[in-house]
């Protein structure tokens, strides 16, 4: 697991827990250590950099009226993409295919996406 990487391993079940901590705010996880707590290791997990009394930053977008951006971190920017840039398997579930992009393809793909998760707030 790459250092500060969360990987997500059941993006199903992943989904249920997000989608309950937006609709109860109590239940949103404070710290790390919160988080390994509420979510199974099967489901999802934190690398081990992450240390247990470390603070999250977990928020809710916007309400869909206003009109909202959600910037990528710089330093994530200088990183090159992926090589192959895979989606997730739930992706070659969905259309019974294997989605790999090209190596040609990989910068742009990685800017179509973030322009795709970054204006339509990928709900």
């Amino acid at each position: 697991m790459d250092p500060y990487e969360i990987k997500i391993k059941n993006y199903l079940k992943m989904g249920e827990v997000l989608q309950g901590w937006a609709r109860d705010a109590k239940s949103v996880p404070k710290t790390v250590g919160d988080f390994r707590a509420q979510v199974p290791s099967n489901v999802a997990e934190l690398a081990e950099e992450f240390k247990d009394t470390e603070l999250l930053q977990i928020f809710n977008a916007p309400d869909q009226k206003v009109v909202s951006i959600m910037l990528p971190h710089p330093d994530d920017l200088d990183l090159p993409p992926p090589s192959p840039y895979t989606l997730p398997d739930f992706y070659d579930e969905a259309y019974n295919a294997t989605l790999v992009t090209p190596s040609e393809e990989e910068h742009n793909f990685r800017s179509k996406r973030i322009a795709d998760y970054a204006l339509r707030k990928c709900v």
